[in-house]
């Protein structure tokens, strides 16, 4: 990922908010959790992030979307990528706007959804693409920091304004201070 990059995870509504039993727009405590390991407790981290991605493979199973569903609708938001295998496939460029899908190759079901934004370069129209994909597989949107969305334009906005990747793109060189100083947390 891109310091200009805005990424967020597609993750399916019904299982999600059934399985944390609560309503949309809420922060994910699960992750959280994850951001107060020590960061030379690489095992643990590893540990707590294999537990959090087989959580949300868990849901997409649940969910049951086969891979060609969400290609045929992503083939026309942007160029596929050459570079693919048997359980990914991925679109754009990985340092510009980027989309990646991870499935299950034996029953070709949807596993993971990442999304990555280019924020240099006017992204609207990759939003607004991204906010329909979300919507034609029924989804809601976690960001970079752990909040869960509805695929809403003001909302995303509002949540890519709040980001690392836009304050980057705002002042490159007041970023890096920023961060040095402690005045920006690490995403």
């Amino acid at each position: 990922m891109a310091v200009w990059q805005f990424q967020l995870e597609l993750l399916p509504r019904k299982e999600l908010l059934e399985g944390f039993n609560i309503a949309p727009s809420f922060n994910l405590d699960i992750i959280s959790d994850l951001r107060k390991i020590d960061p030379k407790n690489v095992e643990l981290i590893e540990e707590k992030i294999k537990i959090i991605i087989a959580l949300f493979s868990s849901y997409w199973r649940k969910k049951g979307i086969k891979i060609d569903f969400a290609k045929d609708f992503i083939d026309r938001i942007i160029e596929r990528d050459p570079y693919f295998g048997n359980d990914f496939c991925s679109w754009g460029k990985r340092d510009e706007n980027f989309i990646w899908i991870n499935f299950d190759e034996k029953i070709n079901d949807i596993s993971r959804i990442e999304i990555f934004i280019d924020l240099r370069y006017h992204p609207k129209l990759f939003v607004m693409s991204v906010l329909q994909l979300a919507k034609h597989l029924d989804c809601m949107i976690l960001d970079i920091r752990e909040n869960i969305h509805e695929p809403e334009y003001e909302i995303l906005k509002k949540a890519i304004k709040n980001s690392n990747a836009y304050k980057y793109i705002q002042n490159p060189y007041q970023f890096f201070i920023d961060l040095e100083n402690g005045l920006i947390d690490p995403e």
